[in-house]
């Protein structure tokens, strides 16, 4: 490989192609050049490959179910606008809930909002009273 001086192009010679596209091919399925490095380096198996690319599969997945959650948060607040005619006043912020929490919910029936929600009297880990989701579970709520 030789590079312009002047134009910083590089070029590459014929036997340098296979090399080029490799790095070209795997950078398109959202390789890092760290990443790449070493594939060229070492000679990986077709489990370490398919690993890796099992791995940015998901990686991909999960920014598409965040992309098409801000999608539909952007409809949602267009479609407020053009009901009320004007911007809210107010900002309502959806959270996602840790799945400790969802389980808990789905086992004692509360609706938890927010981590420190009063459980009512008959579930009070001291009998009768009220208490917190942090005193009656102490450590899943910090």
């Amino acid at each position: 490989m030789s590079v312009d001086r002047f134009t910083g192009y590089r070029y590459y010679s014929a036997d340098q192609l296979p090399r080029l596209n490799r790095i070209l091919a795997l950078k398109d399925l959202g390789l890092s050049l760290e990443q790449i490095a070493p594939l060229l380096r070492d000679k990986l198996t077709v489990e370490q490959m398919r690993g890796m690319l099992r791995l940015k599969q998901v990686e991909a997945h999960a920014r598409v179910r965040e992309e098409q959650d801000r999608l539909a948060r952007v409809e949602a607040r267009l479609r407020q606008i053009e009901e009320e005619g004007k911007m809210p006043t107010y900002e309502v912020v959806i959270k996602k809930v840790p799945a400790h929490i969802r389980k808990l919910k789905d086992l004692t029936g509360l609706v938890l909002i927010g981590y420190t929600e009063t459980i009512p009297r008959r579930m009070t880990p001291y009998g009768t009273g009220s208490g917190t989701l942090s005193s009656f579970c102490p450590g899943l709520v910090g």
